[in-house]
């Protein structure tokens, strides 16, 4: 079974008021989670910040959903790259590339 991947939403970060629109989001802060098989888990948290500001398609802050704010992200991000990383960190819990010792006295 392959590894799934997920992006979810944290929170948003919106500009006060711009260009006469209140809670304009310009930023979207997101974890992009692996699980592989065995339920073993890894996540990346990062932000986004999102294209310019269009007053033409402008959506009101109640309107928007979780959902849309991923399919407006989705074009911006390099899914592969993403997901090179991730299981890269998924391995490195698995399978820690360094040992923490103590040193006795």
């Amino acid at each position: 079974m392959a590894n799934t991947y997920q992006l979810i939403i944290n929170y948003v970060e919106a500009h006060r008021e711009l260009d006469g629109h209140e809670k304009v989001i310009h930023k979207v802060y997101y974890d992009y989670l692996v699980t592989n098989e065995n339920g073993k888990r890894a996540n990346l948290v990062r932000s986004l910040d999102l294209p310019s500001f269009n007053s033409a398609n402008f959506v009101p802050f109640d309107q928007i959903t979780k959902a849309q704010l991923v399919e407006w992200m989705t074009p911006l991000l390099d899914e592969t790259a993403m997901q090179a990383e991730v299981d890269q960190v998924l391995e490195d819990i698995i399978n820690p590339p360094n040992l923490i010792l103590e040193i006795s006295s």
